[in-house]
């Protein structure tokens, strides 16, 4: 079996101007969307089902994983990992023995985690320098981050970022995504949403308006 190649790309890491360069960050480059009609036809190449046949079970997957996951379940699925709801209160929370607390609830959004085994096939792989790689300023303002945001949710039709997703979008470091989402909460450009170990954040009001 072939070996998988990942290209990628050296970005500096941001910094404010009074302190030093502190060097670079791989990040992928020149990634691809694999979609859901390519991915039927890999699946039907090696089954005895028709793309179309394989696009029907996806989208009963797609029926059966909303209707668990709005009844409260956790979903496995063997060899891909495991999907748990989220949930957010539309108000502060206060007091425990609140009784109305159940009105200001809703699902906000659902957790992947991926399942150890598929982690596991993504470890052989080569990596290979990019021939083209992108002209990034080295730190975006906190404007253009959040009409990045904006357009990449108008996009792709989500409807809330978190750090991966941010760090995605704009290349910069775990780091600085961690301190760069604080700054745009702090600064009622975006509300964070979810749990403290996985938060998730949408933009604010003001800004949609925009």
């Amino acid at each position: 079996m072939a070996t998988s190649i990942i290209t990628f790309d050296l970005r500096k890491i941001p910094h404010r101007p009074d302190i030093p360069f502190q060097g670079y960050y791989p990040v992928v480059a020149n990634s691809q969307l694999c979609t859901t009609d390519q991915i039927c036809q890999k699946i039907s190449a090696s089954s005895t089902m028709s793309p179309a046949d394989v696009k029907g079970v996806l989208e009963a997957l797609s029926g059966i994983l909303s209707d668990r996951l709005s009844a409260g379940d956790r979903v496995h699925l063997e060899g891909i990992g495991y999907f748990t709801p989220e949930l957010k209160s539309e108000r502060a929370i206060t007091d425990a023995e609140d009784k109305l607390v159940a009105r200001s609830l809703k699902l906000s959004g659902v957790r992947f985690l991926p399942q150890k085994r598929l982690v596991n096939t993504l470890r052989d792989v080569a990596f290979r320098r990019t021939a083209h790689p992108l002209n990034q300023n080295l730190l975006w303002s906190d404007d253009q981050v959040v009409e990045r945001m904006r357009r990449c949710m108008t996009e792709t039709d989500i409807s809330f970022f978190n750090r991966r997703q941010l760090q995605t979008v704009t290349g910069f470091s775990r780091t600085y995504c961690i301190t760069l989402l604080k700054r745009l909460v702090a600064d009622g450009r975006l509300l964070r949403h979810g749990a403290a170990q996985f938060p998730y954040y949408t933009i604010a009001d003001g800004d949609e308006a925009q």
